[in-house]
Order: structure tokens, then sequence, then C-alpha cells
């Protein structure tokens, strides 16, 4: 009796191991670039979604990138030391990238104030303003979250952003911003 019960234990460990394991496997094949909180960075551009259209979602490649773009570029918190902004460089052509980085200089000199800000951006719509085969310009509405020094001091504003994407090679990249005032 002591074998069988050692065999029946046996067999409900390995099947538990083997559980966890399809689990971190299936977990591991998410999307990062549709996880606006995914820890890693991606830098490797082979990760980014294929250059067809969804017929689950009607999204476009470039819009699923700019979509990206809006809410990791947009969100921000002073405790995290502009990591937004580097969330979005593998996002970006090189011109993109320079303006990234006169950006955070721009910031990081005037950072000046101790107090807590943070913002955080949802896309809430998505309108396509001109496309062709290498360059798309698209338009989202964003809910915006702003938090000032305590979480009691928070208040909600929708803000418009302009994107241009541009194709290059199979993968479409961000190459330029407008936020509307």
């Amino acid at each position: 009796m002591d074998k069988r019960k050692l065999e029946l234990i046996g067999a409900a460990v390995i099947l538990i191991i083997v559980i966890i394991l399809i689990f971190v496997l299936f977990k591991r094949g998410t999307d990062p670039l549709l996880e606006s909180d995914a820890p890693e960075r991606i830098i490797d551009r082979s990760g980014l979604p294929e250059t067809t259209i969804d017929a689950r979602t009607k999204e476009s490649p470039a819009d699923v990138i700019g979509r990206s773009f809006v809410e990791r570029f947009g969100s921000f918190s002073t405790d995290v030391d502009y990591i937004n902004v580097d969330d979005v460089r593998e996002l970006s052509t090189a011109a993109m990238q320079q303006t990234l980085d006169q950006v955070t200089r721009i910031a990081q000199a005037g950072d000046k104030n101790s107090s807590f800000y943070g913002v955080s951006t949802r896309v809430i719509t998505t309108e396509v303003v001109s496309e062709s085969d290498s360059v798309t310009q698209i338009l989202y509405t964003t809910q915006r979250e702003e938090t000032f020094d305590t979480p009691d001091n928070t208040s909600t504003r929708y803000q418009d952003i302009n994107l241009t994407l541009v194709k290059t090679g199979e993968v479409w990249l961000v190459d330029n911003y407008v936020w509307a005032e």
C-alpha cells in the first residue's frame, strides 16, 4: 500500500510540474508590444507584429505600433526617470530617436521639482488620416489621468496625438508625433 501511495504522489507532482511548464511556455509566447506594462524592453525588431491586418481586431500593423508608442510614450512618472522614452525607442526611426533624446535632455534639465507627477495614457479612438504603402498618419484620441503629489490629486483629460509612421523594410516605425494643445 505504501508503494502505491508513493506512486500516486509522484504522479501528482509530475502532473503539477507539467502544468506549470505549459503555463510558463504559453505565458512566454504573449506579444510584449501589446502589454503596456511589459517588464522587459523589446530590442529585437523581429518581435514586432507582422505586416498583415488582424481580422479579429481590424488594426493595421502601423496602428498596432502607433497605439503602443502613444500609450508608452504618453505615460510617465517622476519615479522612473523617463523610462517611457527609452521604451519607445525601438518603435522609432533614427530621426525620431534623436527627437526622443532631445525630449529627455530638455525634461531632465527642467526637472527641478521634487514633488511627484505621473500621467497614465490610454488610447480611446483611432482615425487614419492618410495612408500609403510607405507612410501612414494616424490621429489617436487619448484619455490621460494626471496625478500631482498624491493619488487624491488626480485629474482626467482628453488629448489628441497625431503620429506619422513610415515603413522601414517590413516594419512600421514612428517618425514624428504632435500632441494637440
